[in-house]
């Protein structure tokens, strides 16, 4: 996973959990954490059937025209349903919520939406939150949450949960709830601080439009750099892969 985005602002952006990727040697972290796929060999890991039904319920694929830029937007349920607008944390996309949507699908109209910089989205040369406010506003429009007879509900992860925490502050009309998931708010302790200024000054092959992205000479090669930022072991490899 890799961070597409310049942020406008990026002493806003730093007031929430940094999880920006952080330079390691192979070897430095334990073989769960450090490459928690490449035992698989490119192989899917194990996956209970929920999973596997879920993930079978292919969305609609497409983008959305905002300021200027394609967005790209993945949707499921029928129109007429209440609107539900699912936004992604920082270095994700739209299907992130793949397996998930699904359970929603017999309830809601459902559209899932890559950050303009991630996913198949267009790249800007700056980017805001009151730019993500009106993207969001187009999807909804344009995927038909409105029609269902009330407002879309506006769900976000991480950092997908601060865009929403915006845009439910400025814009509150435009939407029937906010839901943050998982979303810091507030700057970390002293401590604490200081110890994510270490680590940043580690940050290595974040990708930008004049930078290519590495690009690694086997699916070995990369599953052996392939980790979850910050740190740590995933609970759950079938969602990994």
């Amino acid at each position: 996973m890799t961070d597409q985005t310049k942020p406008q602002d990026a002493k806003a952006v730093a007031e929430f959990e940094d999880d920006r990727p952080v330079h390691t040697e192979p070897g430095e972290l334990p073989p769960e954490v450090q490459a928690p796929l490449l035992p698989f060999k490119g192989e899917k890991p194990p996956a209970p059937k929920w999973f596997e039904d879920a993930i079978a319920q292919e969305p609609e694929r497409g983008f959305v025209t905002s300021l200027g830029s394609r967005i790209e937007v993945l949707t499921w349920g029928e129109v007429g349903k209440p609107g539900l607008l699912l936004v992604h944390g920082n270095s994700a996309h739209a299907d992130w919520w793949s397996f998930i949507a699904p359970f929603l699908a017999d309830d809601f109209r459902i559209a899932s939406m890559s950050l303009a910089g991630m996913g198949a989205s267009d790249w800007r040369e700056t980017y805001s939150f009151q730019d993500f406010a009106e993207d969001a506003e187009a999807v909804a429009r344009a995927t038909g949450l409105y029609e269902g007879g009330r407002k879309p509900i506006y769900v976000g992860h991480s950092f997908g949960g601060s865009q929403v925490f915006y845009a439910a502050v400025k814009h509150p009309e435009r939407m029937h709830a906010a839901v943050m998931v998982d979303t810091g708010f507030g700057g970390p302790p002293p401590k604490e601080r200081e110890e994510m200024e270490r680590r940043m000054a580690q940050v290595r092959n974040i990708p930008t439009p004049d930078r290519p992205k590495r690009v690694y000479p086997t699916l070995a090669a990369a599953l052996a750099r392939f980790r979850f930022m910050p740190p740590q072991a995933p609970g759950n490899l079938f969602v990994a892969d």
